[in-house]
């Protein structure tokens, strides 16, 4: 009977010996796919991040290069305004010379 009881003592040891390294088996394999996920989604959230960061560079650019071929236009409009008046004043003058002769004849 003593015998009996210590084999199922023995045998209950075993078992629990195994259910515990089952259980530790099972949660380090479950910590390596925690792991391995917790990587994806990090570099999931990084890869987002560069397209969002990528996107915003080449909105920024585009309304740089408009802003900029605005501003040479209106530089040429400017320009061109520039000349115009430039032209009506020595035109002008010379109609207030060509006048001055007239008046003095």
């Amino acid at each position: 009977m003593e015998e009996k009881a210590k084999g199922e003592a023995r045998v209950q040891e075993v078992t629990a010996m195994t259910r515990a390294d089952v259980a530790l088996k099972k949660a380090k394999g479950e910590e390596v796919v925690e792991k391995v996920r917790a990587r994806q989604n990090a570099e999931a959230l990084l890869k987002g991040t560069q397209v969002k960061s990528q996107t915003m560079k080449i909105e920024a650019d585009r309304k740089a290069n408009g802003m900029i071929k605005n501003s040479e236009a209106a530089l040429k409009v400017s320009e061109s305004n520039a000349a115009a008046m430039i032209a009506k004043a020595e035109a002008e003058a010379e109609g207030a010379e060509a006048l001055a002769e007239k008046r003095r004849y």
